[in-house]
């Protein structure tokens, strides 16, 4: 199958959202946890000077902090975050975030154009503008529907 038979026809930049969840990697986990609870997001940016430095999101919190008994108030959240931070361009279709994610085992993608974070595009972004292209590209897609499922329906 060629490449431009996989694509959709619809860009990043149509569906990404441009305000972005971000926070200082000095913030304490709990902050952070505030935060993303507040705006209702499942994940932060690290960014400085508009540059992804990392990013955290809820499991990262379960996981990483919870599960091993860290202090929250006391715990950084550059400490924690993930450093290596797949992003995508805007210009790209959105069947390449769907594959990358799948690939990767992500949830959120930020999007980066000559390394400065435009905006972000999540699984939820992408159901929400065409609930079925999941299917449609668990089906291209080299990936199995059962494992696109779990990625993006947590079953």
């Amino acid at each position: 199958m060629h490449k431009k038979e996989m694509l959709t026809g619809i860009r990043v930049r149509e569906i990404m959202r441009n305000k972005v969840a971000s926070a200082a990697d000095s913030l304490s986990i709990m902050e952070c946890a505030q935060k993303m609870a507040k705006i209702e997001v499942g994940s932060l940016v690290i960014e400085q000077n508009g540059k992804v430095q990392g990013i955290i999101t809820e499991q990262d919190l379960a996981r990483k902090a919870l599960a091993k008994g860290l202090d929250p108030k006391t715990t950084k959240v550059g400490q924690l975050m993930t450093k290596k931070v797949y992003t995508i361009a805007p210009d790209q279709d959105i069947y390449e975030a769907v594959l990358k994610m799948g690939k990767e085992k992500i949830k959120h993608l930020p999007v980066v154009e000559q390394g400065v974070l435009k905006g972000i595009i999540s699984y939820k972004d992408i159901i929400k503008m065409q609930p079925g292209l999941i299917e449609l590209l668990s089906f291209k897609s080299s990936l199995q529907k059962r494992m696109m499922k779990n990625i993006f329906f947590n079953k």
